[in-house]
């Protein structure tokens, strides 16, 4: 009797080394459904590697539980929910468009995806909306702004998910969106939407999966990891860097948070099979905890005028004789862009406002382009005012502005034979 090793896979059968064996299966160049006639273990029989005793430990090696997750790995249900969520919202964007209902369930949608999804330093630090970085990922300008998104959100979700596991896919999901928004909040005013933020942190993770893992990943799955998809990032690049409307920081996070989560998480794909239940349970806790931590962050920051607005700087309102002290956060844009506005001006010789409006006569800017909310800085000569009591000046600016108005410290008047009144309007969102 012959009582060498023999291995059969592919239909092959070859005399093994048994430390050569106990390498491969290690490094998972060797599938677990693969075939073993070693005597003392099988007797004459072929049994597959996984119901031999002695391989048990070699099978449950890190690089052995990566490859049979890439090889035969379940059905992916995390990106699949991720991406029919996305499809679920994109139909709740289209009823909000296309409905005829004004005054129900689709205007209160449309009203929704227009005005309370987007992510970014306004809705964060002004509005807290802390929810946004993922009602961001569910928003989209159009059905082509959609499907460019969705077509990558579902192929890089695919191999992330057999690479890391589900709990692993959530993690990165999470970062993907949590880190842009930090970004935007910290960098930009624009306020942005679109699953492209996470669908770039997918495309980093597809990434940085080849790089983490590298040989072992078995041959067949190798070119979907690693520099082998940078024809991906060619696509996307052409499809986004020419576009104004773009965000490249938000794309720059996405990807920054999908390659940090891939590089430190110990995905239930390495861990061994008693422990993979725990690994998993694990990263969805992860996942969940970085989901809302925009709700402890956004308040805490909230509580500090520097940290969430930056520090005061003077404004002069030029021929108006007002000088203000405007949270330098709100005023970044106007150093970037150095737009010049007639008769506004910061006292650094700056000028200019981009963002610069003029509402019922006063001279009125926004902290981001799509803004609706506004910051006033003016003056108005009231004429004919049948009482020109303080009372009767708040009630003329309640009647045009509406919200409450009340009586506040006027300024200096501008000179013999003026008067001075300010009033200070407030909404249900606060000071306003």
């Amino acid at each position: 009797m012959d009582a060498r090793p023999y291995l059969k896979l592919g239909g092959e059968i070859a005399p093994v080394d048994l430390n050569d064996l106990d390498d491969d299966i290690r490094w998972g160049r060797v599938p677990a459904a693969a075939r073993l006639r070693y005597p003392p273990w099988t007797g004459e029989r072929f049994l597959p590697l996984s119901e031999i005793p002695a391989l048990a430990e070699a099978l449950d090696a890190p690089g052995a539980r990566l490859a049979e997750q890439l090889r035969g790995g379940g059905f992916p249900w995390a990106s699949t929910a991720f991406t029919a969520a996305l499809f679920l919202g994109m139909l709740l964007q289209v009823i909000g468009w296309v409905s005829s209902d004004s005054l129900g369930f689709a205007q209160k949608l449309d009203r929704f995806f227009s005005t309370y999804s987007a992510t970014g330093y306004e809705p964060l630090m002004l509005e807290g909306r802390w929810w946004t970085p993922w009602s961001a990922q569910i928003t989209h300008a159009g059905i082509q702004h959609f499907l460019s998104n969705i077509a990558v959100i579902a192929y890089c979700g695919f191999r992330v998910e057999r690479a890391l596991g589900p709990g692993g896919y959530a993690v990165v999901v999470a970062a993907s969106a949590l880190v842009p928004a930090v970004l935007l909040a910290l960098i930009t005013p624009s306020p942005v939407v679109g699953s492209s933020l996470v669908g770039f942190g997918l495309f980093g993770a597809m990434i940085a999966v080849g790089f983490r893992f590298g040989d072992q990943i078995p041959r067949g799955w190798r070119r979907g990891y690693g520099f082998s998809n940078l024809w991906l990032f060619a696509l996307l690049a052409v499809g986004t860097l020419g576009g104004s409307a773009v965000s490249h920081w938000g794309h720059a996070g996405g990807l920054l948070g999908g390659v940090l989560a891939t590089m430190v998480l110990r995905p239930e794909s390495l861990a061994p099979r008693a422990e993979r239940d725990r690994v998993l349970r694990r990263n969805l806790a992860l996942a969940a905890a970085l989901a809302v931590l925009p709700g402890v962050l956004v308040p805490a920051l909230g509580r500090s005028q520097r940290l969430a607005f930056g520090a005061p700087e003077p404004v002069s309102l030029h021929g108006e004789g007002i000088r203000l002290q405007i949270p330098s956060r709100l005023l970044e844009e106007v150093r970037e862009q150095r737009r010049q506005i007639e008769g506004w001006g910061l006292e650094d010789g700056t000028e200019g406002s981009p963002y610069v409006r003029t509402v019922d006569g006063l001279a009125a800017w926004a902290t981001s382009p799509g803004s609706t909310e506004l910051v006033f800085a003016g003056q108005r000569r009231l004429r004919e005012l049948p009482d020109a009591s303080e009372e009767a000046v708040a009630e003329h600016w309640r009647r045009l502005l509406g919200g409450s108005a009340t009586p506040a410290a006027p300024p200096q008047p501008r000179g013999e034979g003026w008067r001075a009144y300010a009033v200070e309007l407030a909404g249900e969102g606060g000071l306003r």
